[in-house]
């Protein structure tokens, strides 16, 4: 029985849809977000910040030391590190940056203290996650 209704099967229907480079992008921010972001923000308790801030270097309870592990597992592109200016001190903060020389872009400010300049990068990816 012939019906003047196009099919809905048609060659068009069969092939899969084309993904673009945001398409994917937007996948993986999703991923991102089921996989990171969202169980990092249910351990992030101001205990937790509190804890770090009291020793950024550990020892740390069971919960701060997820979190600290979870930033540590963060991407290494513009991820922030601690970086010597001299024997002792002072200490800057650099990110990781492809095609910069040397790989770094320095932070502006400097720390007397190597703990001090962890707590500034902790601080600086507590306020990232938690936009």
């Amino acid at each position: 029985m012939p019906s003047d209704q196009p099919s809905s099967l048609t060659s068009e229907t069969l092939q899969p849809k084309a993904r673009s480079v945001e398409d994917r992008l937007n996948e993986i921010a999703v991923l991102n977000e089921r996989r990171f972001r969202s169980p990092l923000l249910r351990e992030l308790a101001p205990e937790v910040a509190k804890a770090y801030m009291r020793a950024p270097l550990g020892p740390y309870d069971d919960r701060t030391a997820r979190v600290a592990r979870a930033f540590g597992r963060l991407p290494l592109a513009y991820k922030e590190v601690v970086v010597p200016l001299g024997i002792d001190g002072p200490y800057a903060i650099a990110r990781i940056a492809e095609g910069e020389p040397g790989g770094l872009i320095e932070e502006t400010g400097h720390y007397d203290n190597y703990q001090d300049a962890f707590v500034a990068i902790f601080e600086s990816r507590l306020n990232k996650i938690s936009k």
